[in-house]
């Protein structure tokens, strides 16, 4: 196939796929991981980040994706989940400080809030820490500052002890609000808040900043905020004096809600969905083996990842020069990545069949091939008939039995009694003399 129909192909390819299948819309020959020498197609997509979080419990497990490659269903494997967030993501974190966190619940929420920002990629998401109760709650979420993942977690140490009420409500419609006059990082960034609260709405005691949202009323006005902003709302409870009807409904418009006992393992468990959520790319990696030379190099190659409506694909196109063309080295490895290549191995079944062939040829069918002996039977001597007395002059007949017959021999002659033929008579013996005589000798002079 010439360069030129490869390519109007790969464009009939991509032309012909659905539409939801061109995130990416191209396949690149990467390393398979960050120190591999094997050969992979890599395909990448962007999902939603309420797709992403419902996907990553059945990725988790080894499922949910199925892999194609020229119309054939691979094996199904998990995808790799680059650790970035795509587009780039503004987090703002508020802990309740309220005083029920005293009794062990705020050092709880540090110790996994610690993990759960270190883990976050430095690169492409922002956070903030901030602590809310019910005194000064507008003043320390706007003062919030954004930093890289990572450093956030230096903000979780500064936290302050627990004391207060909760003011809920009015902490969310704060956080949204903070989180819409930050300046976007780019065209595609995307925010979230993500609130840790042991408790519920607690306000209108004395010492509480006056105008907090309470009741009913108050309510709708934090739902309606979540709504409007656009942001994404992670509401996380710990232990078991928390209103679950309230945190659900506040997640409910455009995020999730995780109610978890007052347990550090258990709310670290509910922060690594909430990364399900925030680790929005999908990376596919098909192996291709050693012979990727041979098999890729006549035309354009096309992987297609499914997930229920998530689908990713992507079309390959060689190089106008030579093979291998590496694009870079994949940041995740899949499991079977530069395992043994399928196409090999298959190749190898094949001839490992017809030389077991051979061997069963030449080894049964020759000895089928040669002829049986026939059975031994029994020789009899020939037999003769009884011999007269001497001078009889009687002959004798010479005949020869086989299995129990007598058969005459033809054209051998008869013979006497003492086993002379007719006619023939014994010669005298001979005399030396009897020969020199007849010989002339030379005659000697003397």
């Amino acid at each position: 196939m010439s360069r030129r129909a490869a390519l109007v192909l790969a464009a009939l390819l991509a032309s012909g796929a659905p539409a939801a299948a061109q995130s990416g819309g191209t396949a690149t020959l990467v390393r398979c991981g960050p120190d591999a020498r094997s050969a992979c197609l890599r395909v990448r997509t962007t999902l939603a980040p309420e797709r992403a979080g419902a996907l990553a419990p059945a990725e988790s497990a080894g499922g949910a994706w199925r892999l194609r490659h020229g119309g054939a269903e691979l094996r199904a494997r998990p995808a790799a989940v680059p650790r970035v967030a795509a587009p780039p993501l503004r987090l703002l974190v508020l802990v309740d400080v309220s005083g029920s966190m005293s009794d062990g619940g705020l050092q709880t929420a540090r110790s996994a809030l610690r993990g759960f920002l270190a883990d976050l990629p430095a690169g492409s998401v922002r956070a903030a820490v901030v602590p809310f109760a019910s005194a000064r709650v507008a003043e320390r979420i706007r003062a919030a500052r954004f930093v890289p993942g990572p450093q956030a977690a230096a903000q979780v140490d500064a936290l302050p002890a627990p004391d207060g009420n909760t003011a809920l409500y009015s902490a969310v419609r704060e956080g949204l609000a903070r989180l819409g006059a930050e300046p976007p990082p780019g065209d595609t960034a995307w925010n979230a808040l993500l609130v840790v609260t042991d408790g519920r709405n607690d306000v209108g005691r004395r010492g509480d900043d006056p105008g907090l949202l309470a009741g009913e009323e108050g309510r709708r006005q934090a739902v309606e905020a979540v709504r409007a902003s656009g942001a994404y709302a992670w509401m996380v409870g710990i232990g078991a004096g928390l209103d679950a009807a309230e945190l659900r409904a506040l997640g409910r418009p455009r995020g999730a809600s995780f109610i978890v006992a007052e347990d550090a393992v258990a709310l670290r468990r509910a922060l690594q969905g909430i990364q399900g959520w925030i680790f929005t790319g999908r990376e596919f990696l098909l192996p291709v083996g050693g012979s990727a030379q041979a098999r890729l190099a006549p035309g354009p190659a096309r992987v297609e990842a499914r997930a229920g409506e998530a689908a990713a694909g992507g079309v390959w196109v060689p190089p106008v020069f030579a093979l291998p063309a590496f694009q870079g080295r994949s940041t995740a490895r899949v499991e079977g990545a530069g395992a043994a290549d399928p196409w090999l191995l298959r190749r190898a079944a094949v001839l490992a069949f017809f030389a077991g062939v051979l061997l069963i040829l030449w080894t049964a069918v020759p000895p089928l091939l040669r002829a049986p002996a026939p059975p031994a039977r029994a020789f009899a001597p020939p037999a003769a008939d009884p011999v007269p007395a001497a001078g009889t002059g009687v002959r004798r007949r010479i005949q020869l039995r086989t299995g129990g017959a007598a058969i005459p021999l033809a054209g051998v002659a008869a013979v006497a009694a003492d086993g002379l033929r007719p006619g023939l008579a014994e010669a005298p013996p001979r005399r030396p003399t009897d020969v020199t005589a007849k010989v002339s000798r030379p005659v000697q002079r003397t």
